[in-house]
């Protein structure tokens, strides 16, 4: 007697048990287990529902459409062998999956970005990326309902589903919708409660199915249902991981600084020193800043210090009479401006914004400097020539070098409560410090040449400091500032400072 035949098989008594719960149902696993159709299928709506239908808070328009294209691909996992159609819905769901998580980890880090702004024909890339993403969409809609045709075809009732054909057209009209743009409301409402009455349609298919007496074998697999999420979530947190360790700055080519002295350069310097030009700064600067100062007529030099922490909370007074105020024990972040008048016969100016940590800046992420400059808050100045500017860290006595990754004029679309999104363009730089060094500075520079008489000086040096990594989708300092958040969040935080001064005949008067 071979095994199977020693094995005893429950009476009547002990399979009703088996069968039946507390309530004189049967358990949803043994449901589950007999009709794989309504699981699956189950499955298979409530995933297209939460990958149509997002919410925009909380990551939720990130997180649900994760766990709804997670239940498609289970439940097209069991109903793959029942015909072609079907199969190949599961495929395109793989599909889904894989470019999903490609955006997922995409979000984590800014070197995506930075990469489809090298690459040639990005624009195009972009809309082929778009492209694809409806195809799939359409697509695995498509295969679901030609699936669905043959499965009823098969269990001898009628093959029109004519919801699935709805859903279909529901998905291509709200393409559609997307790339006109469409902004008003009643169409927008209309059409989710046209999707709701579809999907409930389409799940009443189960019900005829089973009235029909239609039994799906479910498709072999190699592993359960769980392992295939756990592996679907450890491959994303694995790859968040990685970005946020070593790809959450921009990539930076730090050299050794050859200093290489010549006579122009020391004589510019000496006259520029004897104005009252900081000698420090002036070391950090190029070749070419410097010989952009000669015959300099006058130096002007406002220094500030500002604290890049939340500070401490302090009260004062008494007890009727309470004040409290933010207390800043440490400033980290120095930030000089000097203006270098030129001689000519109109007034003319070389800006130089200098900034230097005066203790580590912590977390290596990104760094974003945004100026405005003097022509932009006046008519009475004109710019001249290009934005210059250099990064510079110490390490065991060598001084090292960076060009800043991103610098330049910068158009973008301010978003403000009152005014709401308005086209501005400054001046910006963006960059990483690196994790190693100490005595990590640089500065910006830019000239500007009178238009007018009687205008003053008035140059903002905004600076934004990456304090964080948790966030997500990864943002840059650069974008924060762009978005104008103001330190909305713990993230980022910005400090400000300005160059402001008029130039008269009795002199230079400050007005910051």
């Amino acid at each position: 007697m071979d095994k199977q035949q020693q094995i005893p098989f429950p009476d009547e008594e002990m399979f009703a048990d088996l069968l039946t719960g507390s309530d004189g149902l049967p358990p949803d696993e043994v449901v589950g287990a007999v009709t794989p159709w309504k699981k699956a299928i189950k499955r298979i709506l409530i995933g297209m529902v939460l990958m149509t239908i997002t919410l925009n808070f909380w990551n939720l328009n990130y997180l649900l459409p994760l766990i709804g294209v997670i239940l498609l691909l289970l439940g097209l996992r069991t109903l793959r062998k029942e015909n072609r159609w079907l199969k190949g819905c599961f495929y395109l769901a793989v599909l889904r999956l894989g470019v999903l998580m490609v955006q997922l980890l995409g979000n984590t880090t800014i070197r995506v970005d930075l990469l489809m702004d090298t690459l040639p024909y990005s624009g195009q890339l972009q809309w082929a990326v778009t492209f694809l993403g409806i195809g799939l969409v359409l697509g695995t809609v498509l295969c679901l309902w030609q699936g669905l045709r043959a499965i009823r075809q098969k269990a001898g009732l009628p093959p029109d589903t004519h919801s699935g054909a709805a859903l279909l057209v529901w998905y291509g009209v709200t393409c559609i919708l997307a790339f006109v743009n469409y902004n008003g409301l009643i169409l927008p409402l209309a059409m989710l409660i046209a999707y709701l009455l579809i999907i409930r349609s389409i799940f009443k298919l189960s019900h005829s199915l089973d009235e029909a007496g239609y039994l799906v074998k479910p498709s072999p697999v190699r592993l359960p249902d769980w392992a295939v999420t756990v592996v679907i979530v450890s491959i994303l947190a694995a790859g968040a991981a990685i970005s946020y360790l070593f790809l959450s700055g921009y990539p930076m080519d730090w050299q050794p600084v050859e200093t290489v002295e010549f006579s122009e350069r020391t004589e510019i310097c000496e006259q520029l020193i004897q104005l009252g030009f900081p000698e420090e700064i002036l070391d950090d600067l190029t070749d070419e800043d410097i010989l952009a100062c000669q015959d300099a007529v006058t130096v002007v030099v406002d220094t500030h210090s500002h604290p890049v922490n939340d500070g401490r909370e302090v009260m004062q007074g008494t007890e009727n009479h309470r004040i409290y105020r933010t207390v800043y024990d440490v400033k980290e972040l120095r930030i000089t401006g000097i203006a270098v008048q030129l001689a000519g016969e109109r007034e003319s100016w070389k800006i130089f914004h200098h900034f230097v940590w005066k203790v580590d800046p912590g977390f290596p992420g990104t760094e974003s400097i945004q100026i405005w400059p003097a022509w932009r808050l006046s008519e009475g100045w004109w710019m001249e020539g290009e934005v210059s500017g250099r990064l510079l860290v110490d390490r065991d006595g060598q001084t090292y070098t960076a060009p800043y990754a991103c610098l330049g004029s910068q158009s973008y679309t301010s978003n403000s409560f009152l005014f709401g999104g308005q086209p501005q363009t400054d001046l910006f730089a963006a960059f990483s410090l690196p994790r190693w060094g100490e005595n990590k500075r640089g500065y910006v520079s830019y000239a500007v040449s009178e238009v007018s008489d009687g205008w003053i000086i008035d140059s903002w040096f905004n600076y934004t400091h990456q304090r964080s990594w948790l966030q997500y989708p990864v943002q840059s300092a650069m974008e924060n500032q762009m978005s104008g958040s103001w330190n909305l969040n713990s993230v980022f935080k910005e400090v400000q400072d300005a160059l402001q001064f008029h130039s008269t005949e009795e002199g230079i008067k400050m007005l910051s």
